[in-house]
């Protein structure tokens, strides 16, 4: 299942981008490809005319470490009727900047629909380098755990929502198993994986762009191998995580085929667990999709929504 946001594309050609990336015409590639200003003014554009979200939201903070980025929210939706799956968020913002609490709209956005949620902060670059944002993810997942067992809520599963940066952590939980034994956490099952606008693998998210490029040199040691941080290198033929992956073609920041490569690699061997939403509006390009999607009405969110309670049934 590939959907589009407009028909300005033959979504025809959009699926077989799951299998084969040259089928788009000369024409189709260069219109996509010769627009790198344009979508990086709209980026910055967008910051403006994205809407404000509400300061009123209420969440439970814990913390599990001494640096002021180290907290959880938790959220849980009033009523009886709380699903027995939880969401996990994790923010996005370059892994240098921002923290849960400038993201209290996405978590009670899920809880409204009846999911447990937490978001989790991590410590930022480039002060601390990588992987102390996993060993936090990890720490702040275990507290989340703790947390709503003391609280009597039933937790079976979970399914982990990534923006951007956030998505990069999340594939790597979500794949990268020896993660989980090297800091002695054991995830609950885990049914599925989302990434908006996720960089999943370096090369094909950013390429040679200088700026990008830079985010990864303070994420990152000098010297430190990066392909032991790349999601998609951790996908086995084994696993059976339902994935989505929510992309715009006109993202100046992150190129849309890393999510396509990645699903390749998801889909290998003919299973279909992995499902690709290309937003193809061109007003739409990074952070108007990953956060405008929680703050107002758009294809993108009824994509999630319709996933979410498929695959927690």
């Amino acid at each position: 299942m590939t959907r589009l946001a407009s028909t300005h594309m033959d979504s025809i050609k959009i699926h077989s981008l799951l299998n084969n990336t040259n089928n788009l015409s000369d024409s189709e590639l260069n219109t996509m490809k010769n627009c790198s200003f344009r979508n990086t003014l709209g980026e910055y554009v967008s910051w403006f005319t994205m809407g404000k979200a509400s300061n009123s939201i209420t969440a439970k903070k814990h913390f599990y470490g001494k640096d002021k980025h180290q907290y959880i929210l938790q959220f849980i939706p009033d009523g009886n009727d709380i699903k027995k799956t939880l969401v996990i968020y994790i923010h996005g913002g370059g892994w240098n900047h921002f923290e849960p609490d400038d993201f209290k709209y996405v978590g009670s956005f899920f809880s409204n629909l009846g999911y447990p949620t937490t978001s989790l902060g991590y410590r930022l670059t480039p002060k601390n380098k990588y992987p102390a944002q996993i060993e936090d993810i990890l720490t702040g997942y275990s507290t989340a755990i703790q947390n709503f067992k003391e609280q009597h809520l039933q937790i079976d599963n979970i399914i982990i929502v990534g923006f951007s940066a956030g998505a990069h952590l999340g594939g790597l939980i979500a794949y990268n198993k020896e993660l989980q034994d090297k800091y002695g956490v054991k995830l609950l099952p885990i049914k599925g994986f989302c990434s908006i606008s996720g960089p999943l693998r370096f090369e094909s998210a950013f390429g040679k762009d200088r700026s990008a490029n830079h985010m990864l040199n303070m994420l990152f040691e000098k010297g430190y191998d990066r392909s032991n941080a790349e999601p998609y290198n951790f996908v086995s033929p084994k696993d059976s995580i339902q994935v989505l992956c929510i992309h715009s073609l006109n993202d100046p920041l992150c190129n849309y085929q890393t999510s396509v490569e990645f699903l390749k690699k998801v889909n290998q061997n003919g299973s279909a667990l992995g499902d690709l939403y290309l937003e193809t509006d061109k007003h739409i390009h990074h952070t108007n999709l990953g956060i405008g999607m929680f703050l107002k009405d758009m294809p993108a969110r009824q994509v999630l929504v319709e996933w979410l309670n498929k695959i927690s049934e």
